[in-house]
């Protein structure tokens, strides 16, 4: 597979900067989410941070005077924070990876195990309870999005194959068309949309 560099340059000069989202770690207190922007910030770091999964990312991201990891810890689906910077819900899409429906389970009695030995430490206490409660949170957020009827979901198929842990090329690049594929289904039925409202106030 070829390599795939990052247009570091066009990001920032983007008119409208990326947030991306990291967990921040503290020793005495519970973590939080920090939005970072790629006009911003340092883009090489926070896309290291932002996808720096617990206990298979050892250790931290530093940033700053911030210890961060994954943004998926606690805040998977970051809706809430386009509705705090003022925009509609009308004007609002989500894009998810995982079909309509699902809804997270308990990690397996390992994982949490795993966990559990990696972050023993007491200043990881408020960091283990947040990774052990992850399923909760996330459910709970997208119970929230979709009592949010004006806000616009984009779902993968039921079939979509691609996760967080996977490396099979193939499928990766499947997971990419069909998001292609959505993305184009979205698109056209907002313009069959607004060309319904045109044509009825005519």
């Amino acid at each position: 597979a070829l390599p795939i560099s990052l247009n570091v340059r066009r990001l920032q000069k983007m008119a409208c900067p990326v947030l991306l989202a990291a967990t921040r770690f503290f020793r005495d207190a519970p973590p939080d989410t920090l939005f970072l922007s790629t006009k911003t910030d340092d883009i090489s770091n926070i896309m290291k941070a932002t996808a720096a999964m617990p206990f298979f990312y050892r250790g931290f991201v530093p940033y700053g005077k911030s210890l961060l990891l994954d943004g998926g810890v606690l805040d998977a689906v970051p809706y809430k924070k386009a509705l705090e910077m003022g925009f509609v819900e009308k004007d609002i899409l989500v894009v998810l990876t995982r079909p309509k429906g699902y809804r997270k389970y308990t990690d397996s009695f390992w994982v949490n195990k795993l966990y559990e030995a990696y972050y023993r430490d007491e200043q990881y206490k408020f960091l283990l309870s947040a990774l052990q409660n992850h399923y909760d949170e996330y459910n709970r957020k997208l119970d929230e999005l979709e009592r949010h009827q004006r806000i616009n979901i984009i779902y993968p198929p039921q079939h979509f194959k691609v996760n967080r842990f996977g490396k099979n090329e193939q499928k990766i690049v499947e997971g990419f068309e069909q998001g292609i594929f959505a993305a184009k289904q979205y698109i056209n039925k907002k313009r069959n949309r607004m060309a319904k409202r045109v044509t009825l106030t005519k």
